[in-house]
């Protein structure tokens, strides 16, 4: 099998993109086999904003491993554009073009200038040095393919800035969630699960957020907890405990204010813990 073949062969859904992504659309719309919805939430959205980033990834990881390593950047470049083309087509012919498609990509370079005392993790293994190339390659790719200015694909650092009131954001890092500004409404669209959540759902995304019930998602916490995306390791579990001890103590939820959370710290009575964190807000 050919490099072609290997991209024409991947996992799709019922849309003809990768699988991943096809399940973010199919959610989207309510047409999820196993779990149709006759009320979809694409009518609450004005714009669905899709990270290059996961786009790739789901492209990637629908290609079978024994034939992804050799393929090329120029060659996934050309199935990203195809999908980018696709996945516009199907939400203007489903929406009657009343859902806006932008997309999007990150160099998070000044990540670690905005979260200063977070611990991040590192691409240390040739395997993960391989993929960042390959992803960074393609994305290069993609801005020459488009010019580097063009009303498809949005370039930032971190900070990304949405004119619409009501935005959702398909992306596998959840941090961009906290650094969008101008939506009054925002979602998250999960790819594979094609689930759409809403601020109180956030948290799911935090390190072991499923079982972090009353932890808010906001700058500190995602810190503390590390990120599903992969950007930030946990703090040591003596912090996390602490946080987790002091949410179910004071009974916070996941609408659980900054203010509140601060309150809280200081009710502490422990200076360590309560600078370090507090420090993680600003």
């Amino acid at each position: 099998m050919n490099n072609a073949e290997a991209i024409g062969s991947r996992a799709v859904g019922q849309y003809p993109v990768s699988v991943a992504s096809s399940l973010a659309l199919e959610g989207l719309f309510g047409i999820l086999e196993d779990k149709p919805n006759p009320n979809p939430p694409v009518h609450d959205y004005d714009e669905l904003w899709i990270n290059f980033r996961t786009l790739f990834r789901n492209l990637h990881g629908a290609i079978s491993a024994e034939h992804v390593n050799n393929i090329t950047a120029v060659e996934l470049t050309a199935a990203i554009v195809e999908e980018m083309t696709v996945i516009s087509s199907i939400v203007q012919e489903q929406t009657r073009g009343k859902l806006k498609v932008v997309y999007y990509a990150c160099s998070y370079k000044h990540l670690t200038g905005l979260y200063k005392g977070a611990r991040f993790k590192e691409v240390k293994t040739d395997k993960q040095k391989f993929y960042a190339t390959l992803e960074n390659n393609c994305l290069e790719n993609v801005f020459r393919h488009f010019g580097k200015d063009n009303d498809i694909i949005h370039a930032y650092d971190t900070l990304i800035t949405a004119k619409p009131r009501r935005v959702l954001l398909m992306t596998n890092y959840p941090i961009d969630l906290l650094n969008i500004s101008g939506p009054t409404a925002l979602g998250l669209l999960e790819s594979h699960t094609g689930t759409v959540k809403t601020k109180l759902r956030w948290n799911t995304k935090l390190n072991g957020g499923n079982n972090l019930p009353r932890i808010p998602f906001d700058r500190m916490t995602v810190q503390v907890f590390g990120d599903s995306g992969g950007l930030f390791s946990p703090y040591p579990r003596d912090y996390r405990d602490k946080l987790v001890a002091l949410a179910e103590k004071y009974k916070w939820t996941p609408d659980t204010t900054k203010g509140r959370i601060l309150q809280c710290l200081e009710l502490m009575r422990e200076p360590t813990y309560e600078i370090a964190l507090k420090k993680l807000y600003w």
